[in-house]
């Protein structure tokens, strides 16, 4: 008990003190000077990460009808831009329902015709309600078929403008192009032209100039230190930390980490890449191994001022094969005893006698 107590007592007196000492003696000690370096992250251990890509920034182009590939504009694995032609098709079935909605538009417009004239034939007392009522209802029947048949073709890919243009011109649209809504490149072509693709078959597969992300699956002790505030490296690309799962999984106990590609230009999706984490920290410095002294499991450093050294308690955040990495209230720039700190210390213990 009587240990502990000294033991303690001369800690809390060092991590408090200030060694006086001139110009002079510092250099009949030899001591070196480093200067702290302020440091934001450490990098942990790599893993293995794999590239991937939004779901929802994967298109697959299919249609609700047969269609017959007509022309090829583009070519697999080819980068494309917003608004470039991909592909021109026909379908013999939206042929038909444009030719059968022209004309449900037309017995529409005539059943309108017929409903005015019998209104005004029933207000002159010349038909009986009856025959008006058949009338309405005819018109209106006619009416909901044109609805039914233009809600047909907007399913089927065409805009309300196209099927204005139909209207207006009394003709069909024999063949339609497909543009890309953004840029991408196409990642998969399953047609040639001439091919007859069934209803809901995909003519080819787009990735889209998205979000891009790298999945790393990381052992528990680590991924348990990261947050939303960590990051990681692979080759020339950086990446933000964006979620940690809470699943463990059960044969590797690991856990996964998403982080977003910063720079995804050029990465390969759902290629693997060797990735390197690296941690947040604050109020850390890194410093040369010799710069400590430890009492204990404490560490300490010598701070140089105008009058000597203040001793510095710090907490070491990472060791490598030179430096540390520690944690404690020094800022950059500050300058460290780099050598001789063993006499330091001795100096420090003839003082607190």
């Amino acid at each position: 008990m009587y240990r502990v107590v000294v033991f303690c007592l001369f800690a809390v007196v060092l991590q408090a003190a200030t060694i006086k000492m001139s110009q002079e003696q510092k250099d009949s000690l030899g001591i070196k000077i480093q200067e702290a370096v302020e440091i934001s992250k450490i990098a942990l251990s790599s893993y293995n990460g794999q590239v991937t890509q939004s779901q929802k920034d994967t298109l697959e182009i299919s249609f609700a009808h047969d269609v017959i590939v007509e022309e090829i504009y583009i070519e697999k694995l080819s980068k494309v831009k917003k608004g470039e032609k991909l592909l021109r098709i026909s379908s013999p079935l939206l042929i038909a329902l444009q030719n059968e909605y022209i004309q449900a538009y037309l017995e529409v417009q005539n059943s309108v015709k017929t409903y005015e004239r019998d209104k005004l034939l029933y207000e002159n007392g010349v038909i009986a309600n009856k025959r008006l009522l058949t009338t309405k209802r005819e018109y209106e029947s006619l009416l909901a078929k044109q609805f039914s048949l233009e809600k047909e073709l907007v399913v089927r890919g065409l805009s309300q403008k196209q099927i204005a243009g139909i209207l207006e011109s009394r003709s069909v649209i024999a063949s339609q192009n497909i543009y890309a809504g953004q840029d991408g490149y196409i990642y998969g072509l399953y047609v040639s032209v001439g091919s007859h693709v069934d209803a809901g078959v995909s003519l080819l597969k787009m990735y889209v100039n998205g979000k891009q992300y790298i999945d790393i699956n990381v052992p528990l002790r680590v991924a348990t230190t990261l947050s939303l505030e960590d990051s990681c490296i692979f080759e020339d690309y950086k990446a933000k930390i964006v979620a940690i799962s809470n699943v463990v999984d059960v044969d590797s106990q690991t856990l996964l980490v998403r982080a977003e590609i910063l720079n995804p230009d050029g990465v390969l999706i759902n290629g693997i890449y060797e990735v390197i984490l690296l941690k947040s920290v604050q109020s850390a410095v890194k410093v040369k191994k010799s710069a400590l002294v430890f009492v204990g499991e404490q560490a300490y450093v010598f701070k140089e001022t105008t009058s000597g050294f203040e001793v510095i308690a710090v907490k070491i955040v990472q060791e490598g094969p030179v430096c540390y990495v520690i944690e404690s209230t020094l800022h950059s720039g500050d300058k460290l005893a780099a050598s001789a700190t063993a006499a330091l210390l001795g100096a420090m213990e003839e003082e607190d006698e």
